[in-house]
C-alpha cells in the first residue's frame, strides 16, 4: 500500500484546492474508514486526528488523541500536544463536512398495512395518539431512514374520528406516510420559490441529501385533513433547524429558527 502519509497529504491538498468539493470530502472519509478499522501506530493516530479535524469532527479528533498511547519520542509527543491544544481551543463554530454517499441512495418508500396502524382506546383529550407497529423498524421520510419510535415520529388523530376507524383516514394516513418518503422535489421547489428569513439563494440535491431529520409530527383533523410538521437540521447552515409545514400532500410553509 502507498505510504499513508503521502495519501493523506494528497487528499488534504485536493480538499483545500477544490474548496471542499464533494469528491474530496469522500476521499477524506475513505481514509477515515480505513484507519478506523486498524490497530494504529502514532503516525496513523496523528493522521486520523487530522482527518477528523478537516471534516469538522473535532470531538472525534480529541478522542483519538486522548485514547492513544503517549509516544516515547519527545517530538511525536509534542506534535500530539500541540494538535490537542489547538483542537480544544477551537471546538465551536466549526464547519462540518458530511459523507453524503449513503444519503444519496434512493430508499423505497414505506409501505404500511392496516395492521401496522395501532389505534388505542379513546381518550379524554382532543387528540389521541396512535403508533406504528414495531415490526416496522424504519419510516422513510424525505429519503431518510427514520427509526420508528415516539421520539422521532408522533401521530395524533382527532378524537372525533375514533368512532369511525373504518373510514378513509386510516388509508389516507398510510398514503401520506408513503408520500413523505418521496418529497425531495417538493422540498427543493418549495424552498427555492419561497421568501423567508435566512433563506439561501438556491438549493438543490446536495442540500436535500445533507438534511437530517430532527422530528416529525402528524395531526389528522376532524375533516381528515392531515397536517404534517417536519424539522430538519440544515447541513449548509451549520445545522440550524428548518421546519416545513404540510397540509395533506402539499407544503404550505417553511421557516428557519430551531
Amino acid at each position: 500500500m502507498e505510504n499513508i502519509t503521502q495519501i493523506f497529504n494528497t487528499a488534504k491538498a485536493e480538499f483545500k484546492k477544490s474548496n471542499a468539493s464533494e469528491q474530496s470530502v469522500e476521499q477524506l472519509y475513505d481514509l477515515i474508514y480505513l484507519l478506523q478499522k486498524q490497530n494504529r501506530n502514532f503516525e496513523e493516530d496523528y493522521i486520523l486526528a487530522q482527518l477528523y479535524t478537516l471534516v469538522g469532527n473535532r470531538s472525534a479528533a480529541i478522542e483519538v488523541i486522548k485514547s492513544g498511547e503517549i509516544p516515547a519520542n519527545k517530538n511525536e509527543a509534542a506534535q500530539l500536544e500541540k494538535l490537542l491544544s489547538d483542537l480544544e481551543k477551537n471546538i465551536y463554530n466549526v464547519k462540518l463536512y458530511k459523507d453524503l454517499r449513503e444519503a444519496k441512495l434512493v430508499k423505497p418508500a414505506t409501505q404500511l398495512y392496516w395492521d401496522d396502524i395501532l389505534i388505542p382506546g379513546q381518550g379524554e383529550d382532543d387528540y389521541f395518539k396512535i403508533t406504528i407497529s414495531d415490526t416496522v423498524k424504519y419510516i422513510v421520510v424525505a429519503n431518510k431512514n427514520l427509526e420508528n419510535n415516539d421520539h422521532n415520529l408522533a401521530i395524533f388523530v382527532s378524537n372525533t374520528l375514533q368512532k369511525s376507524i373504518e373510514s378513509d383516514w386510516v388509508y389516507k394516513l398510510i398514503s401520506q406516510i408513503e408520500w413523505l418518503g418521496k418529497i425531495e422535489n417538493d422540498l427543493i421547489d418549495f424552498y427555492n420559490r419561497s421568501d423567508f428569513d435566512n433563506k439561501m439563494e438556491n438549493v438543490g440535491k446536495r442540500w436535500f441529501d445533507g438534511l437530517d431529520i430532527m422530528d416529525v409530527s402528524i395531526y389528522i383533523e376532524n375533516d381528515e385533513t392531515i397536517v404534517t410538521d417536519i424539522t430538519f437540521s440544515d447541513y449548509f447552515l451549520s445545522d440550524i433547524g428548518i421546519s416545513f409545514s404540510l397540509k395533506d400532500q402539499a407544503i404550505v410553509y417553511v421557516e428557519y429558527g430551531c
